[in-house]
């Protein structure tokens, strides 16, 4: 990629676009690359050449997870979570979509853009964004805090671009063996496959932070 000193690649993934022939078997993957500056690279994985110049400048701060929705209706579409403040210092989080396709350049503007707007806020420490993961046809995004807060999209107007989405769901993980409201770090989210109508999330905890006087 070439990044800059200092720079690191902060999140990855990878996909097969809608518009390479199956058949291709050279060109059918993408990978997908965000880094420490806010911008996403998308790299083909013949030759591993860079597909959008010198990248997509996607948020102020850092990129902070990657996933593609690769069922969804019209094509795969990625689901990038970073930091949007202006500001180091009071970090404001956002989910942004884009359909993988139309990723070509260095200023292709996400078709949506979902906040992370939490009342109250969490304590400073606790507001870290650790888990991201989306249902394949991209109708459900689950996003995970440091501070055990769960935030859940959900309905098919979120990949249709125009759509209204709806209000997310906020649940906040507790340590469910003391049963006391203390933060239980979300590490790990993972959407199952619809099954019978109904559709699984599995929600990997942390030990829980102690704070010290």
């Amino acid at each position: 990629l070439g990044l800059p000193e200092g720079v690191a690649v902060t999140a990855a993934t990878c996909c097969i676009p809608a518009s390479i022939s199956s058949n291709d078997e050279a060109l059918s993957e993408l990978l997908i690359f965000g880094d420490s500056r806010g911008k996403i690279y998308v790299v083909s994985s013949k030759g591993l050449n860079l597909i959008n110049g010198s990248g997509t400048q996607a948020f102020c701060g850092a990129v902070a997870r990657l996933v593609v929705a690769d069922s969804a209706v019209g094509g795969a579409v990625l689901v990038a979570a970073g930091d949007d403040a202006s500001e180091p210092s009071a970090p404001q989080f956002a989910v942004k979509l884009w359909a993988v396709d139309a990723l070509t350049g260095t200023d292709t503007p996400a078709f949506r853009v979902l906040t992370l707007a939490l009342k109250p806020p969490p304590p400073p420490e606790l507001h870290h964004l650790t888990a991201l993961t989306a249902l394949r046809d991209g109708t459900q995004i689950a996003v995970g805090l440091r501070s055990g807060t769960l935030v859940l999209y959900h309905g098919e107007s979120l990949i249709r671009e125009g759509g209204k989405a709806s209000a997310p769901m906020i649940l906040q993980v507790s340590d469910s063996v003391t049963g006391m409201p203390q933060a239980m770090p979300i590490s790990a989210l993972h959407f199952c496959d619809r099954v019978e109508r109904q559709v699984k999330l599995f929600v990997s905890t942390s030990p829980v932070l102690h704070s010290s006087s």
